[in-house]
């Protein structure tokens, strides 16, 4: 009976190792610091992780991409791509009697002309669930959207910005204004091929060399830029208790692509 019950347990035993066993097939742990704060302004090399489509309350249609850094840091951006139901949902504003894309479509679309060779427009959309923090919840809960899986896994180069911006409250009119906290993040300023470093408007000018990612490099990186109304630098909010920042401002806060895929 002894000997019965020592060979089931090894047999159990060998049976629980066999699910501990290396694959070839599956990723080995890196070595990273991790950390949750923005990164500093610099030229990165990412990975697409995550791309899903979403709107505001107002109707703005915004693209979220979650990017991994080759050194596994997380950069989560939201580039609004288009303007909301009062301005008719476009991609575009006009000033001067002249068409402009907005900011944050041309660097959406930057991204995916660049990573895949398709523009934001072509892409098909497949509806999945997205972990997504709930405010309400106070966590991360699964919820459906139309994930851009052509551009998963694609790399993109990155220009990116570590920016200090105002965080913004309702006064008594209802309108919003600096507070007098700020808050430091990320922001793409410019987009990149993985491989080539050229930009798009580099590829439709048939450019050869990426002069635009060494001047960019030259300019920005490690510079932090203060977009406050204050420009007082970074202020942030006490998460615990109530403090009086620093300063207080008031003011109202107002067909066949051209770019192949990446080797």
């Amino acid at each position: 009976m002894l000997v019965l019950i020592s060979t089931t347990i090894k047999r159990k035993i060998h049976i629980m190792f066999e699910n501990l066993q290396s694959d070839a097939s599956i990723e080995e742990e890196k070595d990273t610091l991790g950390g949750n704060g923005p990164v500093d302004s610099s030229l990165l090399d990412c990975v697409i992780d995550m791309a899903y489509m979403d709107k505001s309350k107002g109707g703005a249609m915004s693209c979220n991409i979650t990017f991994k850094t080759v050194d596994g840091k997380t950069v989560k951006i939201t580039e609004w791509v288009t303007s909301g139901d009062a301005k008719g949902n476009k991609n575009f504003y006009e000033r001067n009697g002249q068409k402009h894309y907005l900011p944050g479509f041309n660097t959406a679309n930057g991204i995916s002309l660049l990573s895949c060779g398709i523009e934001l427009g072509q892409l098909k959309p497949e509806d999945k669930a997205v972990l997504i923090y709930d405010f309400d919840q106070k966590k991360e809960t699964p919820q459906i959207k139309p994930v851009l899986t052509q551009l998963l896994g694609k790399e993109v180069s990155l220009g990116l910005l570590k920016v200090i911006e105002d965080i913004n409250v309702k006064n008594d009119e209802g309108v919003y204004v600096a507070s007098g906290f700020t808050r430091e993040m990320n922001q793409i300023d410019k987009v990149f091929h993985p491989v080539t470093k050229l930009t798009v408007a580099e590829v439709k000018a048939e450019s050869t060399e990426a002069m635009f990612f060494t001047k960019w490099g030259e300019k920005n990186n490690g510079i932090t830029r203060d977009k406050s109304a204050a420009k007082a630098g970074h202020i942030p909010k006490p998460k615990n208790g109530e403090a009086t920042p620093a300063a207080t401002v008031t003011k109202a806060a107002p067909t066949e692509s051209l770019f192949g895929q990446p080797s």
